[in-house]
């Protein structure tokens, strides 16, 4: 096979925010032969005039993909509040996702998200649509969530710890919409020291006198207003390698605002 067979059969082709609609795709598909992924936020930013829903033109791209160009690809995306128009999200939203979701006539697409937090929302995105999704899953996330949530509500982090409590049917979308909660409130001092205390606790028995004081120092001194929280929270991550805290490595406390 020549080069540019070979590129071919590789080729789709998507509608976009600004220049060519779904419909003025799928004109070029019929000419071409290259099958159409669907992309939704552009959609929303840059539709045809002619009528019909987000599903009726994810139905007409599924025809343009034979068997030979494997399972139909859509991809999906959520505007960032803050950011410019088109800027995709930092996370996917649970409700938004699943309104999305059930609206699809089929289950064999393959769905990709496009999201600054990456495999966070595939994992979230998969347990959401999942039927009886295995309580562990959940706390496995958990893990990498709670002290990120503590630093923003001691309420969510509380209502989390009791959901998970059920381990026979524990709710997926009630577990991501108080996530979602926490990581939409605004920083707190007290939150945050709260956080930042119950990270200490795995320091508080090795550390040093001299890292017992910074760290007294560094919690008094953001209670005053005179400094920032994320000098406290480079101390703790230091710390966390320091004395290789591996569970605290996976937390999403030291890698997101």
């Amino acid at each position: 096979m020549k080069l540019d067979e070979q590129v071919k059969k590789r080729l789709v082709i998507e509608n976009d925010d600004r220049s060519y609609n779904i419909e003025d795709i799928l004109e070029i598909s019929d000419i071409t032969g290259v099958p159409v992924v669907f992309d939704n936020l552009h959609h929303e930013l840059n539709s045809p005039e002619k009528a019909g829903s987000v599903y009726d033109w994810i139905e007409k791209c599924a025809k343009t993909w034979k068997s030979e160009d494997g399972i139909q690809k859509i991809h999906y995306s959520q505007q960032a509040q803050s950011g410019r128009r088109g800027a995709h999200s930092d996370f996917i939203k649970a409700d938004e996702f699943l309104e999305f979701y059930k609206g699809l006539k089929k289950s064999n697409i393959d769905l990709m998200l496009e999201v600054k937090d990456k495999n966070l929302s595939a994992v979230k995105c998969s347990l959401l649509v999942s039927d009886a999704p295995h309580v562990k899953y959940l706390e496995r996330e958990w893990v990498k969530y709670k002290y990120l949530v503590l630093s923003r509500s001691a309420h969510e982090y509380n209502s989390i710890r009791q959901l998970l409590k059920d381990k026979r049917s524990p709710d997926a979308v009630s577990f991501y919409r108080l996530i979602e909660s926490a990581l939409e409130r605004e920083q707190d001092a007290g939150a945050g020291i709260n956080a930042a205390q119950h990270i200490w606790g795995y320091f508080k028995t090795s550390a040093t006198d001299t890292e017992k004081n910074k760290f007294t120092m560094l919690v008094s001194e953001h209670s005053e207003g005179k400094t920032r929280y994320e000098l406290i929270k480079r101390f703790l991550f230091s710390m966390t390698k320091k004395y290789k805290q591996e569970y605290l490595l996976n937390s999403l406390y030291f890698y997101m605002d």
